[in-house]
């Protein structure tokens, strides 16, 4: 099942202000199982926090259940993959994947971020 989950357009034109750019990583299996990984790069800490309030409504419609097996950090589920949003001063760090062990291997890379 693939539910679309999107914030309504002013909301997501609100909280992109500030966006200097991103970048993403994605592994995949030949089983189907992936990682990705995509850091956003903002203007200042307000804009990341204004980023990140609209993204946790996403995430919260998207992922509906808290997930606190994977690593020391804010988590969230759906039948099909976990996702989790960390932060440092101006970047915000999406790492989602359909493994919570590989989840889980992974955030620890990003030591940068919590």
């Amino acid at each position: 099942i693939n539910v679309e989950v999107r914030l309504p357009f002013d909301e997501a034109a609100s909280a992109a202000a500030g966006w200097q750019g991103d970048s993403f990583q994605l592994y995949a299996s030949d089983d189907g199982d992936f990682l990705m990984a995509l850091v956003w790069q903002w203007d200042n800490q307000q804009n990341r926090i204004e980023f990140e309030l609209a993204a946790n409504r996403y995430l919260q419609e998207k992922y509906p259940e808290l997930n606190d097996s994977i690593a020391e950090t804010l988590c969230r589920s759906n039948e099909l993959q976990s996702a989790c949003l960390l932060s440092n001063e101006n970047q915000s760090l999406l790492v989602s994947s359909t493994q919570n062990d590989l989840l889980s291997a992974a955030i620890p890379l990003y030591a940068d971020f919590q």
